[in-house]
């Protein structure tokens, strides 16, 4: 076999100005490549063992380039999309709920992550995942058996098989491909010579690239493969000669680029994948990203971006190829900075403190394509931000194009609000008749991680996934790695067009499990009429009349309602069975909008249509909507010396404009709790926080807030009026005030502090000093660089921190790292006797301070540094790696109450690799106090002293 070299570089030409989608002209074209025959039955290849304790364990690597922008993440900001989902009929009880086929795939190889990745075919579903080079594993669709493997492709195949595979089968050809990387900067592409993956044969090729191709992602269109990378510098797109490798002909490839983002330091745009039809003839390749405007730039008043991308490759001439764009298609808001905006580290887990990799930086494989006839529809799903504080959400979106620009149909995000799970790592997909599942790993600080799907029908709302959550399965333990999935896949079975086979990780222990899922909805391949001509109208108080034409084949009709005029979103159902085409809705309120469709019961096909047009009406009569309120927003402790919590929500909107809306106050010390009249706190409150002051030290309350309107036509506990039933629901602990023994934000100077080589500096590096570009508050920040030789720098505290008797003490500080992972990187020191003899803050200093591995009560260690390095740390746990936002660090002092403590943060590279380096800021020695309303008022006059150093006793003088 022959691998690639290109021969040309074409120019590229853009033929309209920046602010337009911009045509470039012309590609890179490859030396053309002769594939490699393989004739081997794969049931015959030695079967791989399984990984076992003792046997390596590796981290697959993912190219990062360039040092992260300057970005200040929004907090407590909630995703736009959300109410959408909230406010939609969660429905269960259906075949969808229930998987066909559920089983453990391929488990754990000693690498991290997997990249899970699978395809189904006819009569096969092949699955792929990282190990000693990929192992791929073919499975029986009937069954879930294993047919052949596993197996690596350079057991039959002369690739070295590397990682990062793929696998898709091509409906269009009845043909398998398997993709992975090889040695060096190459790819390895191997093509089914039919449609049996065991015994037909395979044609291998090799197609250079000019560097390192990581992530390689795949998709099928007409007339060629589109491959895309992330590689050094701008993104690249190839378009692989599909047609000449379906026969086994040489085989060439063109290359072309789109500029990087700004702010990711991983890079990598997603090609289009063909389900079902194919395209129309010569319909150009689609690639796509996204761009959140507010970290990356660029232009979307009120919202954010998806770029994509047309790519019209020419075989026969390939100066004429194109790629045009972007096209921006705007979309609601979203937020792409979880832990920063290159960090690997975001996501928890229940009962370790390891976190996990977000993969903000793509468009999930697959982006999947299907060509529905009337309209061609575009799929995908990427991760965000739903709540400002590092909580992940499926985004999703639907494109439509019926032949001309693509523009967004519709676009949700699921991450609900009954639990505070992270949900990341989807796979996509629509069936024949438009439905669309979503399959995706969940995991928390009160879950491990997970496996679940949702879906939603063609007629459901707009923007929501109605139909579960459903389990694949739950983890039973946290993942061993922060290196997580980094993909999955959700595929159409072609045999019928309706079942969908999703394959992901989960974890049954701290070793990962691969897990093949399939399922499908009930009514795909149903076609019920829909009803049409729906009309709305009053008809006397609290009445709206619907009516409409009949449909042909119809045994019956629902009706479905929602607040507010068309198009409508949360819709409920009203009424079904209804014989006849009119209904009464005797459940309106007066000065309510409503708007309504109506769909059809087939009972000949046994399947329900889709919805019909909107209609709208607004009702007359009594007035009983509830206040438009979102609940409460914040519980805060002032850490006042009288115990105190603040109550605090927005402003709510009066629905029947009834004269003022005043708040009801629940409180319980049970989470969960129901709000009624025995748990009532205080009603008629007419301002939008307040002061509970009926609280105890130490303990816990739950709080629910509820808008009351001066309508008297309801039942609230204010006034009669209509009371809003929201359930949302936080929580707070009232302490005293932090007795402070050491505090310096940075923006006074270095007075505090000394600055020293450590011990094992060679001397003449740079030391600590104050920076302004780079802070957690408000300008200036502490920072020791990170350069290619071996370094030692210490930051400490210049006199010894005084710690008040006890076990209360607290050190706190803000932390942002961007170094070489696990060769260099930062760690904590303590003294008690005056600097002489330091030891990391974990250990013990073979006296009165014992060792304690748990010290961190947040964001400690993450890493452990090499041994075969020169970094003058070895084999020392620390913070390395890149966490590309500051971070909070708390550190337990219980074991050093009453003793004088020096304090220092050590910085240590070996001799290779330049990276940003480390970052600290805000530090605090506290010990909290408890509250009371007898107890000695604590006066930040008194403690800490002026010198800030001295203990002070608090005495009460009365009681």
């Amino acid at each position: 076999m022959k691998f690639s070299a290109w021969v040309g570089v074409a120019c590229l030409l853009p033929a309209m100005a920046q602010d337009q989608p911009v045509v470039y002209t012309g590609a890179e074209v490859s030396e053309p490549v002769y594939p490699y025959v393989i004739d081997v039955n794969l049931a015959d290849l030695p079967v791989l063992p399984d990984w076992q304790p003792g046997d390596p364990i590796k981290e697959i690597p993912r190219r990062k380039e360039g040092k992260p922008i300057e970005y200040t993440e929004p907090k407590d900001t909630r995703d736009p999309l959300l109410d959408l989902q909230d406010q939609v009929t969660v429905r269960g009880g259906t075949g969808f709920a229930t998987p066909i086929l559920n089983f453990n795939a391929q488990g754990f190889t000693g690498a991290n992550p997997p990249d899970t990745t699978g395809d189904v075919g006819l009569t096969y579903y092949v699955q792929a995942i990282n190990g000693s080079g990929t192992r791929y594993t073919i499975y029986n669709k009937a069954d879930g058996t294993v047919a052949a493997g596993p197996f690596t492709m350079n057991t039959f195949a002369p690739c070295s098989g590397s990682g990062d595979p793929i696998v898709l089968y091509d409906e269009q050809a009845d043909r398998w491909l398997l993709a992975e990387f090889g040695d060096g900067n190459s790819i390895c592409v191997l093509i089914s010579m039919t449609n049996d993956p065991i015994a037909g044969g395979w044609h291998l090729y090799g197609f250079n690239t000019p560097n390192f191709p990581d992530y390689p992602k795949l998709g099928v269109w007409n007339n060629s493969y589109i491959l895309t990378t992330n590689e050094s510098g701008p993104s690249p797109i190839y378009a692989l000669d599909r047609a000449s490798m379906l026969v086994g002909a040489a085989a060439t490839s063109q290359r072309m680029t789109v500029p990087d983002l700004s702010g990711f330091g991983f890079q990598a745009v997603t090609p289009a994948d063909l389900d079902g039809d194919a395209p129309p003839a010569n319909a150009p390749a689609l690639i796509m990203r996204h761009r959140d405007t507010e970290v990356h730039g660029g232009t979307a008043p009120g919202g954010d971006l998806l770029e994509l991308w047309e790519y019209d490759v020419d075989w026969v001439t390939p100066a004429n190829t194109t790629l045009t764009g972007p096209m921006n298609i705007e979309v609601t808001d979203f937020d792409s900075s979880l832990c920063g905006l290159t960090s690997f580290n975001c996501f928890q887990q229940m009962g370790s403190g390891t976190t996990l990799d977000p993969l903000r930086e793509v468009i999930m494989f697959r982006l999947a394509y299907r060509n529905m006839g009337t309209h061609q529809a575009l799929i995908g799903n990427f991760v965000t931000d739903v709540d400002g504080n590092d909580r992940g959400g499926v985004r999703w979106f639907e494109l439509r194009s019926t032949g001309g620009a693509w523009s967004l149909f519709q676009e949700g995000t699921y991450a609900p609000n009954t639990d505070n799970h992270s949900r990341w790592m989807g796979g996509i997909a629509m069936d024949e008749s438009g439905n669309i599942a979503l399959g995706y790993n969940v995991s928390s600080s009160a879950m491990h991680p997970s496996l679940r799907y949702v879906g939603r029908l063609a007629g459901d709302p707009m923007g929501t996934m109605p139909q579960g959550e459903h389990s694949m399965v739950e983890g039973s333990a946290p993942n061993g790695s922060n290196r997580y999935g980094d993909y999955a896949n959700m595929s159409i079975d072609p045999a019928d067009g309706c079942t969908f086979w999703f394959t992901g990780m989960y974890n049954p222990a701290t070793q990962w499990q691969t897990r093949i899922t399939s399922f499908m909805f009930d009514t795909c391949g149903c076609e019920a009429a829909v009803p049409t001509s729906l009309t709305a109208m009053p008809n006397g108080a609290n009445q709206i009349d619907l009516s409409w034409s009949a449909a042909a084949g119809a045994s019956s009709y629902s009706v479905y309602r929602a607040l507010g005029g068309c198009p409508g979103s949360g819709y409920q159902l009203v009424a079904n069975g209804v014989v006849g085409t009119t209904f009464s809705d005797t459940s309106v309120s007066g000065n309510g909008t409503y708007s309504y469709v109506v769909t059809t019961y087939d009972g000949l096909l046994d399947c329900e249509s889709g919805p019909s047009s909107c209609a709208d009406a607004t009702a007359t009569g009594t007035c009983f909507l509830p206040p438009d309120f979102a609940g409460v927003a914040q519980v805060v402790d002032p850490q006042n010396p009288s115990c105190t919590l603040e109550i605090n929500w927005a402003a709510a909107s009066d629905s029947c404009a009834s004269g003022g809306v005043v708040y009801n106050i629940y409180r319980s010390q049970t989470p969960g709790f129901i709000p009624g009249p025995g748990n009532l706190l205080m009603s008629c409150v007419n301002t939008t926080s307040f002061m509970d002051t009926s609280v105890n030290n130490g303990m816990t309350y739950y709080y629910v807030v509820r808008a009351e309107d001066m309508s008297g036509t309801g039942s609230g506990p204010c006034a009669s009026g209509n009371e809003d039933t929201n359930t949302v629901e936080l929580s707070g602990v009232p302490t005293g005030p932090n007795m402070t023994s050491f505090e310096d934000d940075m923006e006074g100077g270095s007075g505090l502090w000394t600055m020293a080589p450590g011990p094992n500096d060679p001397g003449g590096t740079d030391p600590w000093l104050l920076v302004t570009n780079m802070s957690a508050s408000p300008v200036t920040s502490m920072f020791v660089d990170e350069i290619s030789t071996v370094k030692d720098q210490t930051l400490q505290t210049a006199s010894a921190v005084v710690l008040p008797p006890g076990t209360g003490a607290l050190l706190q500080f803000m932390n942002r790292y961007n170094t070489e992972s696990t060769f260099d990187g930062g760690v904590l020191e303590y003294s008690t006797d005056g600097g002489t003899s330091w030891f990391d803050i974990l250990a013990s200093n073979g006296g009165g301070v014992p060792a304690d591995p748990s010290r961190f009560v947040q964001n400690g260690y993450n890493s452990t540094l090499s041994t075969g390095s020169s970094n003058p740390l070895p084999g020392r746990q620390a913070w390395s790696g890149d966490n590309s936002a500051f971070q909070l660090v708390i550190v337990d002092l219980a074991d050093f109450g009453g003793l004088n403590v020096h304090f220092r943060w050590r910085f240590g590279c070996d001799s290779s690799v330049t990276d940003d380096g480390w970052y600290i800021d805000d530090v605090q020695i506290f010990t909290p106090t408890d509250c009371s309303d007898t107890g000695c008022p604590v006066d930040n006059t008194l403690w800490p002293n002026t010198d800030i150093l001295t203990y002070v006793a608090c005495v009460n003088i009365a009681p």
